[in-house]
């Protein structure tokens, strides 16, 4: 089981919950992102604290940060803690500042077309 993908899954889970309410909504975007990955209930128990240092290819960056879009956005009500732990990690896997106000609060675009535009406007080095 690829344990990078169970660091992204620890991550969402940990800012699904940093509102201090953790939607039916928010699980099921979880529920998804478990099938998405080929994840198992029995392969995700456990803490796999994130490692941003795992994050080396852009490729992998990017859809962390669209992840975690999808889950402020999935109760609709984006709370002041969720933007501020996604600016956070914007910057750590080194996206421009603005790029999590750019998109939390319109819908998100496919992933290809936000993959687009956040390697043509939005990334410093990935």
């Amino acid at each position: 089981m690829n344990v990078l993908e169970k660091r992204k899954l620890n991550l969402l889970v940990h800012l699904a919950k940093v509102d201090g309410r953790f939607e039916k909504s928010e699980q099921e975007l979880l529920k998804s992102f478990i099938q998405e990955k080929g994840l198992t209930a029995s392969s995700t128990n456990g803490e796999y604290p994130i490692k941003f240092s795992d994050f080396t290819h852009s490729n992998e960056k990017i859809e962390l940060l669209y992840w975690a879009l999808r889950m402020i956005q999935a109760d609709e009500v984006i709370h002041e803690k969720e933007l501020s732990f996604c600016r956070s990690l914007a910057l750590k896997l080194n996206f421009k500042p603005g790029v999590i106000d750019r998109f939390a609060h319109n819908p998100l675009p496919s992933f290809e077309e936000f993959e687009r535009e956040v390697c043509r406007d939005w990334s410093t080095h990935l």
